[in-house]
Formats: C-alpha cells, structure tokens, sequence
C-alpha cells in the first residue's frame, strides 16, 4: 500500500494489484495538486517527459516496454529487451539502443496516441516496431483543409475536444486497435473513442489499451467487459501497474504565481532547413486567428508507417544541435516525441520535457514547485504552462516547436528562461533568441 500527501491535507492512499515489473510506486509517479473541481488532484508521471524532467531514454524506454508487454500479453512472445529496459529505467540509466530491438508486429495494428499527453507514449510505443504498424494521434487542432474522422470527448478533462484525422484507408487493414494513453483513471475516456471507432469501423473486432498506470475500480473495470459485450468486441487493457486508490481531505490554498514578464526578443534566424516533411495545411486558433503555417508530416498527425518511422528517425539522428553544457529540451503541446529524439541525439547531461494546458497547483512541497504562464504556441488562444524547471540548474534550452502560432506566447516564455535559449521549428529550421551569436556558426 502507499501512501501520498501534500502537507498532510491531501492523502493519497493507493493499493497494487498488479505490478509485472516491480517498480516501486515513486519510480512512476508523484503526487500534486490539479486546478480541476472535477478532481483535485493528479499523479505526475516521472516516465513520461511531460509535466516533469527526465533523460530522454526514459519516455522512449517506457513506450518500448509497454509493447514489449503487449507483445507477451496479447501474442505470447516475450521481446529480449524487456529486461533491459526495466533496468534501465530503474537505474535511471540507458541500458540498450531501442533502434537494435525493433521488430515486426505480430498482425497489423493501428496505435492511437491520446492528446495531448499521451502523444509521445503512443509514438514511443509504436517506434518499437518495424513493420506491421501504423500510428496517428488524437489531436485539439483545428485543420481548416482536413474534415475530422472522429470526435469525443474526455473525462476529467480541462479540455475535451479530440479529433482524429485519419487518411482514407488508414484502418482497412488492421486487425486490431491498440489505444494508448498515460494513466486510466475512470477508463471512460477509451470507451468513448471505441464507441466512435466501432461504429465507424465494424470490421474491427479487437481492441487493446494500454496505459502506464490504471486505476480503475472493480465497477468500472466490469463496464468494460460489459461495454465489450454489447459492442461484440474483445476488449484487452495492458499497463505497468494497475490498482486503486482512495482520497481523503482537501487542499484549498491560494496559489501565488508572479505575473510573466513580456518582452520583445530578439530573433535571428540560424537555419532555413526543415527538420521535418512540411504539408501546406492551415489551422483555426482558439482565438479565431488562422495559422498558414504548415504541418509536420512526421509527427503521426496524419497517419505514419512503421516504415517511415524507421527511416525518418534515421535522418533525423544526422541533424545535430549546438550544445552548452546541461542541456534541457523542451517540447510544445502535443510535439513531444520528435523533441525527445532530438535530445536523445545530444548525448550526455540533456533532459527533456514539454509545455502542456494542463493547469497544476504550484506547492513548494509538491513536484510541481514553480510555473511559467504563457500562451501556446501552437495555438493562439490557450493559457499554456512549463513546470518545474530552475532546480535543473540548466545552462541551456532547447525549445523544439512544430510550428510557431503565436509569437507572443514564445516571447512570453522565452522571457522567463534565465539561461540561453534555442528554438526549433521543425517546419522552418533553428532559431536562435537575444542575440545569442554564439551558436551562429555551428549549424
């Protein structure tokens, strides 16, 4: 059993009921404090890349061994590397290169990353195979060219809008679904998306979600095999720890945040080379404004091929980053796998995390010590969030975006980073901020 507080207001209690790997609980996630009247709280994943700073190997190996469970849950086939990456990731150190392990999927699959959270999960899940595999993400974009293929929505959520733009053809094939997603709270929000999938793809019989943590009760864990049943689909949930939990108290502070400093930075453009294959795709922001900036084709957005994964990733380990010292990565929003990879690609002393919309209580007793405010830069519109960032003692930022939206938000951030800052626009090339000229000659 453990046990979880904030100033001993707010309790946590949870009880494992299943834990293949044995990780200790705290190797996995920590506890804080939501700004969400639907539930108070949130556990923040130490594996996940998001909310918290870690190596970039961790997310990449948490995905990895999330298939490597599929594979042996679903199909009976232990993967060698599973081992490995256990302890690797208990160690906090990289064990084994995750390009050697690939392997083909059993049957074809499609995978399904759930946004914006979970993007980078399901391309770190899928990026274990080689063949047999496609992959697309949820997303909140408004894609003013492309006509969604579904739409739910999410529970607990701050935001609940998702679509999926699925190309034509992209689940003909599949055998099954797998859906993957950080954390099952209440599992309702995997329901939804498999009704909308059902209906739209009847010869798909087969679904699978996989998730870090679930939580789910033993009522809600029997609306599944109910929900199973009435559809006439086999339902399959895999996960690296599985329980349940139970809160006591309240948390009622005020948060203090200063206010973000805003000031116009200087821009100098280093790079003019794209990181990424860019489509001519325009996009409504939150705000009502239009972005004429195009898309990353690589990002899963729109569908991806094992294939193309493979050689995309091999490219994009060619392009190198001028590093200074502790290097932190930051991804935007929903881009948060290919951020990951390019850290992956600085080697030593880099981390990696990423902005979200997810608004967290501040509480110096808490994971999430500190906060930045600022818009977001992929849309115009959303308060967006950067946290717990100082105590890394970073010397540099790297903040890799897939296409700047709203100049002002990245303005916003960028002035409250102490340290030098780069920024990638995977559609454009490498920016550099506030005169920092000595990254000029090194691309």
């Amino acid at each position: 059993m453990g046990a979880f507080s904030i100033d001993e207001r707010l309790r946590v209690t949870t009880t494992i009921r299943d834990n293949p790997y044995e990780f200790e609980e705290k190797q996995l996630f920590d506890l804080a404090l939501r700004i969400n009247k639907k539930r108070q709280f949130l556990f923040v994943s130490k594996v996940l890349g998001k909310h918290l700073h870690v190596k970039p190997f961790v997310p990449l190996y948490t995905g990895f061994l999330l298939a490597c469970r599929f594979l042996e849950t679903q199909y009976g086939q232990m993967h060698p590397a599973a081992k490995q990456l256990v302890a690797g990731l208990k160690a906090n150190e990289p064990t084994v290169s995750l390009a050697e392990q690939r392997m083909a999927a059993p049957e074809k699959i499609a995978v399904i990353g759930f946004a914006e959270t979970a993007t980078a999960l399901g391309h770190a899940f899928f990026n274990a195979f080689s063949a047999n595999a496609t992959y697309i993400h949820t997303t909140r974009e408004k894609i003013q060219e492309r006509a969604s293929s579904i739409a739910f929505e999410e529970e607990h959520s701050h935001a609940t809008s998702h679509r999926l733009y699925a190309p034509e053809g992209f689940f003909d094939e599949a055998a099954q679904i797998v859906l993957v997603d950080d954390e099952m709270s209440t599992g309702k929000t995997n329901l939804n998306i498999i009704a909308e999938l059902a209906a739209y793809y009847p010869h798909i019989k087969r679904y699978t979600v996989v998730s870090i943590l679930d939580w789910r009760n033993e009522a809600e864990r029997a609306a599944y095999e109910t929900f199973a049943n009435e559809h006439h689909i086999t339902l399959n949930v895999v996960t690296l720890m599985a329980g349940e939990m139970a809160v006591e108290g309240a948390f009622y502070d005020e948060e203090v945040v200063p206010e973000a400093p805003v000031y116009d930075v200087k821009e100098v453009t280093i790079s003019e080379k794209a990181f990424v294959e860019v489509l001519p795709l325009t996009s409504q922001s939150e705000d009502g404004s239009v972005c004429t900036k195009g898309y990353a084709y690589e990002t899963g957005r729109f569908g991806l091929t094992a294939e193309e994964n493979v050689q995309f990733l091999a490219q994009l380990a060619k392009r190198s980053l001028p590093k200074r010292g502790k290097t932190l990565v930051v991804g935007t929003g929903e881009c948060m796998f290919l951020p990951m990879m390019l850290g992956l690609n600085l080697g030593e002393d880099v981390y990696t995390q990423s902005t979200t919309r997810s608004p967290i209580f501040v509480d110096e007793q808490s994971v999430i010590y500190e906060k930045y405010r600022f818009g977001s830069l992929e849309n115009a519109g959303v308060p967006n969030f950067l946290y717990s960032v100082s105590k890394g003692n970073f010397e540099q930022i790297i903040i890799v975006v897939e296409r700047i939206a709203d100049q002002q938000g990245l303005d916003t951030l960028i002035a409250q980073l102490s340290v030098p800052v780069l920024v990638v626009e995977l559609t454009r090339g490498v920016l550099q901020y506030d005169g920092q000229h000595i990254y000029e000659n090194e691309l």
